[in-house]
Formats: C-alpha cells, sequence, structure tokens
C-alpha cells in the first residue's frame, strides 16, 4: 500500500479502548485514509533503512508472518469481558520505506537479475552490491560440488539469484561483506582438507 505517512503509533486496536494495545500506521491514500494495525508495524518504522517520517511518500508491504500465541479478551452481547481466551494465530511481518528508496532498490534488484552482467563491473559501478555478488558467487561454487550437470547447476544458481533479487526489492537489508581479522585470513590459506560448509535453503 502506497501513500503519504499520516502518522503511527501505539493505541488500542481501532481505537476501541476495550482493545488491547496494538501500533497502527495511518496512510493518505489515492482512494482515501487508510489504518494498517500490526505489532511489527513499531519494528518495521524504528527500523526503516530509510528513516521514515510522518509527511513522507511511502509504501508499506507485507513480507511474512510467523506463528504466534495470543490471549484476548471474551465479550458478552453487551461488550462486557466475561473472560480470556489463547488463541494460535500469525503475525504479520512488514516493511516500510520511502517510495524512492524502493525505487532505487528495485533499480538494484535488476541489476542483481542479470546473469550477463559483469561482477568487476558491478561493483565499481554499485558498490552496495558486494555482499550480495559474494553470496552467488558462492552459490555457483556450491552448485559446482551438488551437481554433475550444468543445467542444474544454472537452475541453482538462477533460484539464489532470484532469492537475492527479490529480497532487495522488497526493501530488506542488503548483504553485508565480512571482512575477517589478518590471522583469521592467514590460518584460512593454509591447506587444509576440503569440508562442505551450510548453505542457504531457498523455500
Amino acid at each position: 500500500m502506497q501513500g503519504r505517512l499520516v502518522s503511527f503509533g501505539s493505541a488500542p486496536y481501532q481505537f476501541d479502548r476495550r482493545e488491547t494495545p496494538s501500533f497502527y500506521v495511518k496512510l493518505q491514500t489515492q482512494e482515501g485514509e487508510r489504518v494498517l494495525w500490526g505489532r511489527d508495524l513499531e519494528r518495521a518504522i524504528s527500523r526503516s533503512l530509510s528513516q521514515v517520517q510522518r509527511g513522507d511518500e511511502v509504501a508499506v508491504r507485507q513480507v511474512g508472518e510467523r506463528p504466534v500465541t495470543v490471549t484476548r479478551a471474551q465479550r458478552d452481547d453487551q461488550g462486557r469481558v466475561t473472560g480470556q481466551e489463547t488463541v494460535s494465530t500469525y503475525r504479520n511481518r512488514w516493511i516500510v520505506e520511502k517510495r524512492d528508496f524502493l525505487a532505487a532498490r528495485a533499480g538494484l534488484a535488476k541489476v542483481v537479475r542479470d546473469p550477463e552482467a559483469d561482477p568487476k563491473a558491478v561493483v565499481r559501478q554499485r558498490p552496495e552490491l558486494a555482499g550480495t555478488l559474494l553470496e552467488l558467487r558462492a552459490a555457483e561454487l556450491v552448485a559446482k560440488e551438488a551437481y554433475a550437470d550444468a543445467r542444474d547447476q544454472a537452475r541453482f544458481v538462477a533460484r539464489v539469484r532470484e532469492a537475492l533479487a527479490a529480497e532487495i526489492e522488497r526493501g530488506e537489508a542488503l548483504s553485508a561483506v565480512r571482512v575477517r581479522p589478518r590471522e583469521a585470513q592467514r590460518e584460512a590459506a593454509r591447506p587444509r582438507p576440503i569440508e562442505r560448509t551450510p548453505v542457504r535453503v531457498l523455500a
């Protein structure tokens, strides 16, 4: 959902004082004012990579969910609380970012999706993608070990490529380049038996 960020904060669900506290985001969209509810929206606002503020043009995306157990109030026909019940449900995960930030991320995702792009040239032009390209290189090495058929190798790398591009496009944090201390680098350079390492698991 896209629109101007009018307000956000903690409040009783649906602004009903009888309800438990939740977190809301209010947007002014082309279709009118919309209010979204969800506890994870507070994290999405506070950890926004583009540091969204009131008045910004933003996009709010649901990017996942996780199972949770919550306690809800039971009410009678007059709305009086008569007890509590435990309910198994799902809690949505959200991303809230400025629209121009997500437009820039779409451009980065397009670069990552291009299998013909030269990694060195990409890193010179887009240094923020260095960690992502290292992950792709690691996927290529894993594919060569795991699959004898070149077509299977290509399919595996393509799946990893698309997963990384989709994360970038959604506004997830970019893969970081991890720099090891010199002692660790020297230790890694010593000859040793080949060990298999865990890899990213694709759904």
